[in-house]
């Protein structure tokens, strides 16, 4: 494959890292909930309803994205060489990245969106979302088509 080739393997294995770092950081932030903000909530009954889909909404999804970071940092060899496979694993990852701080930000109040580990991950999974969807794009006619 040309040099688009090189350059999206390069990109998608710092893209695997920084998955891999939001996944960390949103595995840690559940501790965090449950230490600091569920144990806020007094009536028993109301905590008890509450807290295990809460967390365990927070934990699939931050082990969820483990898988996708190591898929994303594994497939680069295979992106260099063109295999249409990885391109389209890759597109649905990406696309699914891309649509995360869009969701977060329309679906939570702003003043819940304040927390320096909260912006981190929104940053990390934004530009992780465009910078992906934008190389796979650009690199595209390199893939084979069957």
């Amino acid at each position: 494959m040309s040099s688009r080739g090189a350059f999206v393997a390069a990109t998608f294995r710092c893209f695997g890292i920084l998955v891999f770092i939001a996944a960390t950081a949103h595995l840690y932030a559940t501790t965090l909930i449950k230490q600091h903000v569920l144990a806020r909530i007094e009536d028993e009954g109301l905590r008890s309803f509450v807290a295990p889909g809460y967390l365990l909404d927070h934990i699939v999804l931050g082990v969820f994205m483990l898988p996708i970071a190591f898929l994303m940092y594994w497939s680069a060899p295979a992106l260099r060489a063109g295999e249409r496979w990885a391109f389209v694993m890759n597109v649905s990852f990406s696309l699914a990245i891309l649509s995360t701080p869009f969701l977060m930000f329309s679906l939570v109040a702003s003043r819940e969106t304040h927390s320096p580990l909260f912006a981190l991950c929104a940053l990390i999974m934004g530009l992780v979302g465009v910078g992906s969807c934008s190389v796979l794009l650009w690199a595209r006619p390199e893939f084979k088509s069957t």
